[in-house]
Parts: C-alpha cells; sequence; structure tokens
C-alpha cells in the first residue's frame, strides 16, 4: 500500500469520526423527548430552546441536581453560567473532542492500516508523542469540563450520564496504563530484542536451513561455518582454507558464494572435497521464528486499547442515544 493510499484512508477515518462527534455534540434533543414523557413537560420547560436541546434552564438544571427526578424540590437557585462561561467552555470542549478525534484516529490507524504485529521497535515516536500529548490535554479539558457540569447541575455521578461517566472513566484509565506500560517497559525491550539471537544452534545433518538464517553460520564466535554454493550448504568449519570462516582474507561464510566461484582460481570440483550437510531453503524461516515475549505482550495490549477506546464510545452512545 502506498503512502498517498494510506494517508487517504486515514483522512475518511478522521472524516467520519468527525462526523459521528458532530452529531453527539448536537444529539442532546434526543434525550429531550424521553425527559419530556416522564415529566408531562414541555422541552422549554428545562430547556433554553423551545424545541429543547442545548442549554438548560434554572429549572433544567434544578432537575439534573435532583437526580432527573421529577418533581423538582425547591432549593437554592442552580449556578448560572455568564457568556465568558459559555465561551470558555465551548473553546474547552472544542479542544477536548478534537484532540479526542486525532487520538482515536491513530489508535485505528495503527490497527487497520500499519498493523501492531509489524512494529519492530514497538510504539513508533510519531505516535508516542501523539499518543501522550492527546493523554495530557484530554485529561485537562475532560476535568474543565466536569467542573462546569457539576457547577450547573451539581452531581456527576448521578442518572444515566453518572453511570456512563464512571464506565468511561475506568476505561480512560486503562487506556493510560497500557500506554504506560507499553512506551517504559515493552517497547525498550523490544528494541533491545532486535539483535540476533544467539539460540539458533548449528544445523544436524539434513536439516533446513534457509537464505534469512544462513548469515549466521559465519564461523565467529564458535559458530559453524558454512557456505553455500548452487543451491547446496557446505560445512568448512574444519577445513585449513576457512580459518575463523574465512577464506583467504577475501570470503567469508554464511553467504551464498556461487557467483563468486565464477572467478576463483580454482574449480568447483574442489568443494567435492567438503561435507554437505542439506540443500539451501528459498523459503522464510517462518515456522521457527517466534516474536519476543515483550512483543507477543505489546501486541496483545494494542488490542485491549482497541476495546477500551470502543467502549468509551459506546458509553458516549449510551448516555446520548441509549436508555435513562
Amino acid at each position: 500500500m502506498t503512502a498517498r493510499s494510506r494517508l487517504s484512508i486515514v483522512l475518511c477515518t478522521l472524516f467520519l469520526i468527525a462526523i459521528f462527534a458532530a452529531g453527539l455534540l448536537t444529539s442532546d434533543a434526543w434525550a429531550t423527548p424521553e425527559y419530556a414523557r416522564q415529566t408531562g413537560q414541555p422541552c422549554s420547560t428545562c430547556h433554553a430552546r423551545p424545541e429543547g436541546g442545548g442549554e438548560l434552564t434554572a429549572v433544567g438544571m434544578a432537575y439534573a441536581r435532583n437526580g432527573y427526578q421529577w418533581p423538582v424540590p425547591e432549593g437554592p437557585a442552580p449556578f448560572a453560567p455568564s457568556n465568558l462561561d459559555r465561551t470558555l467552555r465551548l473553546i474547552v470542549g472544542y479542544i477536548h473532542l478534537t484532540v479526542t478525534i486525532i487520538w482515536f484516529g491513530t489508535i485505528f490507524y495503527v490497527q487497520a492500516i500499519v498493523r501492531p504485529q509489524k512494529l519492530s521497535t514497538g510504539i513508533p515516536r510519531a505516535e508516542n508523542l501523539i499518543g501522550w500529548t492527546s493523554i495530557v490535554v484530554m485529561a485537562l479539558t475532560g476535568t474543565t469540563l466536569a467542573a462546569f457540569r457539576y457547577m450547573e447541575t451539581g452531581s456527576l455521578f448521578a442518572g444515566t450520564f453518572g453511570v456512563a461517566f464512571i464506565l468511561k472513566l475506568a476505561q480512560f484509565g486503562g487506556m493510560v496504563i497500557l500506554a504506560f506500560v507499553s512506551t517504559v517497559v515493552l517497547t525498550p525491550r523490544i528494541r533491545r530484542s532486535r539483535l540476533l539471537p544467539t539460540r539458533i544452534t548449528a544445523p544436524s545433518l539434513g536439516e533446513e536451513i534457509t537464505s534469512d538464517m544462513l548469515s549466521f553460520f559465519d564461523g565467529k564466535g564458535g559458530r559453524r561455518a558454512i557456505v553455500a554454493v548452487r543451491g547446496k550448504l557446505f560445512d568448512v568449519t574444519d577445513s585449513d582454507l576457512w580459518k575463523d570462516g574465512t577464506h583467504l582474507g577475501r570470503h567469508q561464510a554464511g553467504q551464498d558464494l556461487t557467483e563468486a566461484l565464477k572467478d576463483a582460481p580454482h574449480s568447483a570440483q574442489l568443494l567435492d572435497r567438503l561435507p554437505v550437510i542439506g540443500e539451501l531453503s528459498i523459503l522464510p524461516r517462518k515456522a521457527r521464528s517466534r516474536a519476543h515475549p515483550a512483543k507477543r505482550v505489546f501486541v496483545a495490549f494494542t488490542y485491549v486499547n482497541l476495546a477500551l477506546m470502543l467502549g468509551i464510545l459506546l458509553c458516549v452512545i449510551w448516555w446520548r442515544w441509549g436508555f435513562s
């Protein structure tokens, strides 16, 4: 997939999320008819707009303070936001929603386009910066919006909003914990594990050796010295002409020397004196390779992170369009 096609998919994804989020911002009216049926009051009783939705009146704020129970008991006048308060809340809400779209879009991009199994170095630096910046900004703006709601309604954990809010906070906290472990613990271990594993041992007679593991048998550090010529594997470990895996200072073991043999001063018949241990396989060594434990945990974390992200969206949908 080209970079242009990936960019197009990302932009389309962000656009769809933006449309979805915009629908959330304008969905207050969906809950209004249900509350109107419960209370027997018109929408204008609790909302500043006659058609319902949007800013609450003093009765609407008191209704929310009472845990959405009707009739509303008499009490002190609720907090009435000024124009400055409304402007600040609008700006903070815009930032909160925009950062959420960017963060969730990045998570979806890694899952659907990049694929977490292909992240050989753990979390890429760009995604890491976007993720932690989004977490900090969402925490600050979310706290500010929660403070505004508490001043207006007197409660954060009452009614459908309260249940959805608690679940959303719990899932957001889970995402933060996963991000911390992935960044501080798993990613450094994955990067250190990219070194060639030393647990691979010399093959026995007839054991399959693929081209991607041939370079390991270079005759260094006590390893066997093996070369490939015309698809056959020759063990040159005990040859006097291959000291420490090097032949006359020109050729190194662990390579395919088919082309190099054409310019050699001797014929290929000299290779008949060397033991043949098998044939070079052109298939990748998929069956024998195993990901580092930190990499497996990291991949599992990415799927849990995606599930928590979808759970947060479900909480918002439940609050807006679900059951009261």
